[in-house]
């Protein structure tokens, strides 16, 4: 997988990215943080940083996940979603720059295992919410798993990818009645 061409141009991108952010924030810690949490650039947070993120139990924000592929989607329904009253053209246009979007953004940030699962999903999802298919969130949980075991098939012996997705089923089969557990009415 490292051998791929096209991951040297997304490491340019990420690496004239990370340029804006320093060069557009103060210097010094913070922008060290946001390379981490928006690139996956972790490699220059010292070690002081680090020690508190993981003795707060929040090593986990200096990390691209799949929520920011989730939030990257609907900022970008928000701002595109006038496309999908435009006719078939528009549909096409809002599915074409979205799913481009998405993919770069996935590509800029190191191609990880919860953004790759959360691109192909949102992939899928994107593709039937432009055209007007239905689609079934397990069925699409299971299509991205196929998807990264052919890339990877050695995968399904890792413990972050099963309890990753593990993780993700769960709270696709749960969410309703957890929801409604912690419903209150005044």
């Amino acid at each position: 997988v490292s051998t791929w061409p096209f991951r040297e141009k997304f490491h340019a991108w990420q690496e004239s990215w990370a340029q804006l952010l320093t060069h557009y924030m103060p210097t010094g810690r913070n922008v060290e943080v946001a390379k981490a949490m928006l690139l996956g650039i972790r490699s220059s947070i010292d070690f002081e940083t680090m020690a508190a993120y993981s003795n707060l139990g929040a090593i986990h924000i200096l990390s691209v996940s799949g929520l920011h592929i989730g939030l990257l989607y609907m900022g970008l329904q928000f701002l595109l979603g006038f496309l999908l009253r435009r006719g078939f053209k528009g549909r096409f246009a809002f599915f074409s720059i979205m799913l481009l979007i998405l993919w770069v953004y996935a590509g800029v940030s190191g191609f990880s295992a919860p953004v790759l699962r959360s691109a192909w999903m949102f992939s899928v999802i994107l593709f039937a919410s432009s055209f007007g298919r239905r689609h079934d969130s397990v069925n699409t949980l299971a299509f991205s798993a196929l998807l990264m075991l052919l890339v990877d098939p050695t995968a399904v012996a890792q413990p972050g990818f099963q309890l990753s997705y593990l993780a993700v089923l769960g709270l696709m089969l749960f969410q309703k009645k957890l929801s409604n557990w912690l419903t209150f009415s005044y």
